[in-house]
């Protein structure tokens, strides 16, 4: 997982610089431009996330390297299904310019947040460096990566609707209900 991190930050530049030479050389509008706004942010989202996934495995290998043994909470394993769902549902929606898409993946951060709450407070009472540190700092990164699909998410939509709708009333009537 660790050593692809470099191969995927540099297919994120090869798709940053496509987008760049379309926006440059050909001029699209509308349609075509919010498409390519759409492909970079996403394409950037992505990276963070892949970064994020890289200290996850980083996370991994200290723990078993420091030789920590721990239950592994279910809330772990239903955060990475959830990020896999949004993610899978995100870029779906970016490619078929599906709202329903868009919608559902918007709609699983808030179980995202609740798994991270609910896993952040049976371990809130464990000492800093405890072996459930590394839990903590796993279900954190997973978090976030859901922030990057939801920054992804008013781009895709702007993509789709045609209107701006990062941080507005639209953004939540659209995709939140």
């Amino acid at each position: 997982m660790i050593k692809s991190t470099d191969e995927i930050n540099n297919n994120s530049d090869r798709i940053e610089d496509g987008c760049l030479k379309v926006l440059g050389l050909h001029q699209p509008v509308a349609k075509d431009l919010r498409l390519g706004a759409a492909i970079l942010r996403v394409s950037v989202e992505l990276e963070r996330v892949n970064n994020l996934s890289a200290y996850i495995a980083r996370y991994t290998i200290d723990s078993e390297d420091r030789g920590v043994k721990y239950h592994k909470p279910p809330n772990i394993m239903f955060m990475s299904q959830t990020v896999q769902n949004m993610l899978k549902d995100g870029v779906g929606a970016l490619l078929n310019e599906d709202i329903q898409l868009l919608k559902r993946s918007t709609k699983n951060y808030n179980n995202l947040q609740d798994f991270y709450n609910q896993m952040f407070s049976e371990y809130s009472e464990i000492t800093h460096g405890g072996s459930h540190t590394y839990l903590i700092l796993v279900g954190r990164n997973m978090l976030s990566m859901g922030h990057h699909v939801m920054g992804m998410a008013d781009r895709i939509a702007y993509s789709i609707v045609g209107k701006r709708v990062m941080h507005n009333k639209l953004f939540h009537n659209l995709l939140m209900k």
